[in-house]
């Protein structure tokens, strides 16, 4: 059977909704072209204020207020954000973020110093999670030292630590901070070099001994000691968390 010939009003019908395709495809792009244009380019945009939680104040405005008065679409937020976290790296949780028309919002929290860590001859700040942080170790004596971390080569602000060792110091002070005892006694040195013999030196008691397992039921046996009234802790030499039941000694030599 031959093929029926297409009418001239058949035709007409299709170049017609082609057309109109085009047309609607054309307006569309054109509107949307507008519509870029609008936001990217009316002043009601422009930035006119960057707004700082509590714990930024500290930050150089030379990081934030080049941007007032740039269009807030047309700020590079993500570039900012990686600048900022870079000079600080006390600053945890940074957000920054576009409220419209012209505001910009930055929000973070502090990290606070934890201890102090002997990495390769030096002292790193850190904070509890082991980052380390800008601030100057001498300004922070008071804080547990961490020695015997040798599986750590270097340590640049803003690092996050990756070590076992380190790991398990911060796990153990961690879980005397938030112990309702421990948490008043106060660590000097840690020394998790041998992790079969980890040494904590506590200011105002005797030293202790314990190991890397089981660290949670250890400091809570440590926790129940320390809180004995009947206990002379200041005759107290050493106390040994290695095995089932603590040894306390009043001996001189460990």
């Amino acid at each position: 059977m031959a093929r029926k010939k297409r009418t001239n009003t058949e035709v007409k019908g299709i170049v017609k909704n082609a057309m109109i395709v085009i047309m609607v495809i054309a307006a569309s792009v054109f509107l949307a072209k507008q519509t870029l244009y609008f936001f990217t380019h009316a002043g009601i945009f422009n930035v006119r204020e960057i707004v700082k939680t509590p714990s930024l104040q500290h930050v150089d405005s030379q990081y934030l207020d080049h941007i007032v008065g740039r269009n807030i679409f047309r700020v590079d937020l993500d570039a900012i954000q990686r600048r900022v976290q870079a000079q600080y790296p006390s600053i945890d949780n940074l957000r920054i973020v576009r409220q419209l028309p012209n505001r910009i919002q930055v929000a973070a929290q502090k990290r606070e110093p934890f201890a102090i860590a002997m990495i390769a001859r030096s002292e790193a700040v850190l904070d509890v999670h082991g980052v380390v942080l800008e601030d100057r170790p001498a300004a922070f004596r008071t804080l547990p030292v961490i020695i015997g971390a040798d599986d750590i080569v270097s340590a640049s602000p803003g690092d996050r630590l990756r070590s076992r060792k380190l790991g398990l110091a911060l796990k153990i002070l961690k879980t005397m901070q938030e112990h309702p005892y421990l948490t008043s006694i106060k660590v000097r040195t840690m020394d998790v070099s041998n992790e079969s013999k980890i040494l904590l030196a506590l200011d105002g008691y005797g030293d202790v001994m314990m190991d890397r397992y089981q660290v949670e039921q250890k400091l809570e046996q440590l926790g129940i000691l320390l809180s004995q009234p009947n206990v002379d802790l200041k005759n107290i030499s050493y106390i040994d968390l290695r095995f089932q039941t603590p040894i306390a000694s009043t001996a001189k030599g460990k």
